[in-house]
C-alpha cells in the first residue's frame, strides 16, 4: 500500500489571483521589509502603513 520512492505524489500550485492590494504589493513589500529591521516597538502599524499608502495614492474625482 505504500508508495515507491520514484512516484511523487502531485502537487497543488494555486494561481496567483488579482485582488485589491494587487498594485500596492511591491510597495507593501518593500515597507514590510523595512520594519522586520526595526525594533518590535518602532514598526509601523497596518493602519500606519495604509495611511502612508492613502497619501502616496493620487485620488481622482
Amino acid at each position: 500500500m505504500g508508495q515507491s520512492p520514484e512516484t511523487k505524489q502531485p502537487v497543488y500550485q494555486r494561481r496567483a489571483a488579482f485582488n485589491k492590494l494587487s498594485p500596492f504589493h511591491a510597495t507593501l513589500e518593500q515597507a514590510l521589509k523595512a520594519d522586520s529591521l526595526r525594533a518590535k516597538h518602532n514598526r509601523r502599524t497596518a493602519k500606519a502603513l495604509f495611511g502612508k499608502r492613502m497619501a502616496n495614492t493620487p485620488t481622482e474625482l
